[in-house]
This record gives C-alpha cells, sequence and structure tokens, in this order.
C-alpha cells in the first residue's frame, strides 16, 4: 500500500531489479545517526530507523532529520522493554508511549513497531495496531563489534531479493560495516529501499 510512504518521494525504483532493506534499532544516537544518515547520502541510499521512544524525546531534531533524508521511522517501544513479559494494559501503554513520541518529534503518526528482541506474542499482536517489523537476516552487529564480521554474517545469506537486515546504529563498527556495504550491494544490482518501499514494489 503506497499510502505506508511518510511522504511522495521522487525516488525511480525499477520493480524488476532486486531489493533490500536495511533496519536500523535502538536510536536515535546523537553521534552515531548522523553519521549514518551521511553515509547513506553519499550512496544515494535510504534506510529503516526503530527508534526507542523516550530516546525520540530526547532528540526530536535527530528523527525529523530521519524523515527528511527520505527515511522511514518505526517504533522500537518506548522503554525498550521486553513487550512479552508485559501485561496487556502495560503493553497498550508501551505502544501509545511510542507513538505520542514519534508524533511530537515529526506531527506524523507512527506506521511500523518493531517490538525489542523481535518479541511479539500474541497479546501483543493483538493490541499493537500498526504493522510489526521483524527481520529476515540478522547481523549479530552487537556480538561482532567488527565491521567485515558484520558483512561476513550478513553474507552468509546469498539472495537479498525482498530481505530485512536488522542492524543497530549504536556501533561504530556498524556504521563501518554499511560505508563498505552498500557499494558491494549497489555493484550487484540491489536497490537499497525503505520498508514501505519494499511493501509496495513486493507486495507485503
Amino acid at each position: 500500500d503506497s499510502k505506508l510512504n511518510y511522504y511522495a518521494t521522487n525516488r525511480k525504483l525499477d520493480p524488476n531489479k532486486p531489493m533490500v532493506a536495511l533496519t536500523f534499532d535502538d536510536g536515535p544516537d546523537p553521534k552515531r545517526t548522523i553519521k549514518l544518515l551521511e553515509i547513506l547520502k553519499k550512496h544515494d541510499a535510504v534506510a529503516t530507523f526503530f527508534d526507542i521512544g523516550s530516546l525520540m524525546e530526547k532528540y526530536p531534531e535527530i528523527v525529523k532529520k530521519e524523515i527528511e533524508a527520505g527515511c522511514d521511522v518505526g517504533g522500537h517501544t518506548y522503554s525498550h522493554v521486553n513487550l512479552n513479559s508485559l501485561s496487556q494494559v502495560q503493553v497498550k501503554e508501551e505502544i501509545s508511549k511510542v507513538k505520542g513520541a514519534f508524533k511530537s518529534a515529526t506531527g506524523l503518526d507512527l506506521k511500523y513497531l518493531r517490538p525489542t528482541y523481535g518479541n511479539a506474542n500474541s497479546k501483543v499482536r493483538e493490541v499493537a495496531e500498526i504493522p510489526i517489523i521483524n527481520w529476515c537476516i540478522d547481523s549479530l552487529d552487537w556480538k561482532h563489534r567488527n565491521a567485515d564480521k558484520v558483512i561476513e554474517e550478513i553474507r552468509k545469506t546469498k539472495n537479498f531479493d525482498g530481505k530485512i537486515i536488522l542492524m543497530h546504529v549504536i556501533y561504530d563498527s556498524t556504521l563501518e560495516a554499511v560505508d563498505k556495504f552498500i557499494p558491494q550491494l549497489q555493484s550487484e544490482g540491489y536497490q537499497i529501499v525503505t520498508i514501505s518501499e519494499m511493501a509496495e514494489y513486493k507486495g507485503y
């Protein structure tokens, strides 16, 4: 559904060419998110950020910059809590608060949720009210903390078309990996897309 886009962009994508979505959890980070946006701009690429509500409140100007860069932004809960461990009332409150933080920062309605650790049991799914977006490929960047090893981990998957890659914006090694990896993907014919572009073109 093209209405999933936050606003219309003039990006031209070829529906016949492969697409991959890079996603980044745990921001916004005052230094690294800005640096990552610069890396994306350098390579004419976009990404999807799953930001923590309490940090959106702290750094609303960075959330705005993510949107202005043509990226998608989803919520990564308000306080980075495991939603599966909460009562239904508490889950509703976590999701409501991250929606509120995004609305306050951007004036827009939050359209995606990525639960912490990818945990979303039936109770969470019942109250989410917005699409839950997890991932296909885990870069394990939190474990490796080394750019080449992060790329090596991702490359254990051979075909990235239609895939969502999980990374975290809080590691310098991840930014280094992204700066190396995006040109590799582009040289292999992949278009780097947002979650909403993937939904629109792949029909998910």
